[in-house]
């Protein structure tokens, strides 16, 4: 009987150290959500760039823009994680440039519930954070600007009101690399300088080719897509020695295929068009 006893007492004691170990794991699992955020954050705001900070977020305050529908204004956020702390808390004051110093207050809570890392849907396949609110949502991303190539940081916060804030963070390369090595699986982190060089190839331009077919919307016989546009601005002599760089066959679309596939996919989806071939 008292091995009897022993036995369930050693059984307890394990499942209840497995239990309390599984728990642990699991909110070190949600603690990483709110830590990659305000690493994240801090890498745009070290070494000069913006102002100092150390590696998780303490306070920071980035000035950028709002609009609400067709108004424009300011808008600045401050972010503050206090040390040890779970939870990040946002403020935003903005402001509409006809309203005059009229100035609106938010607060926000981003904790490890509402935010929800999108895998390989950022620049060079890295990933995007998202917290949801009640009313809005919170973005942010690695971005690359095509009009002057430069990769920065992008924070948007954006309401069902059709209200919009959102700034973007200049950083330089190493900076970049930091804040993809938080966005990317820490066991195969994206090189960033190596993805550059495969997404201006020829092998990714075309990736999945479209196939745009007709169907009776008087498109005609259109010729294959590319699936990817070219990383930089180019000229337009520049665009068709690039196309043509392609592979036999490759070219700048006409004005008219152009116009037709710009004034469609705006209003249909890809699959109405007949694009197939695409994930």
């Amino acid at each position: 009987m008292k091995n009897i006893f022993l036995t369930i007492f050693i059984c307890t004691a394990f499942l209840s150290f497995g239990q309390k170990k599984l728990n642990k794991t699991q909110q070190n699992i949600k603690v990483n959500k709110v830590e990659i955020l305000s690493k994240v954050l801090g890498v745009g705001f070290k070494n000069g760039s913006q102002v100092a900070s150390i590696p998780l977020l303490n306070k920071i305050k980035i000035e950028g823009g709002h609009s609400t529908g067709a108004y424009l204004g300011t808008s600045v956020m401050e972010f503050v994680k206090p040390k040890g702390s779970n939870t990040i808390k946002l403020t935003v004051n903005s402001k509409l440039y006809s309203y005059g110093n009229q100035i609106q207050t938010e607060n926000f809570t981003i904790n490890n519930e509402n935010i929800e890392i999108l895998k390989n849907k950022g620049a060079y396949g890295t990933s995007i954070i998202e917290a949801t609110f009640p009313y809005s949502k919170f973005r942010l991303e690695l971005f690359n600007t095509l009009q002057d190539g430069k990769d920065v940081i992008s924070i948007e916060i954006i309401g069902d009101a059709n209200w919009k804030h959102w700034n973007i963070i200049n950083v330089n390369e190493d900076q970049f690399q930091e804040a993809a090595n938080y966005l990317t699986e820490k066991s195969n982190p994206i090189n960033i300088a190596e993805r550059k060089i495969y997404e201006s190839s020829s092998e990714y331009i075309k990736g999945n080719v479209i196939h745009l077919v007709d169907h009776d919307r008087n498109m005609g016989g259109f010729p294959d897509i590319a699936q990817h546009d070219f990383p930089n601005k180019m000229t337009y002599n520049e665009a068709v020695e690039a196309c043509s760089k392609l592979g036999e066959g490759w070219r700048l679309p006409s004005y008219e295929e152009y116009d037709v596939i710009k004034k469609h996919s705006r209003w249909v989806t890809l699959q109405e068009l007949g694009f197939v071939g695409l994930d």
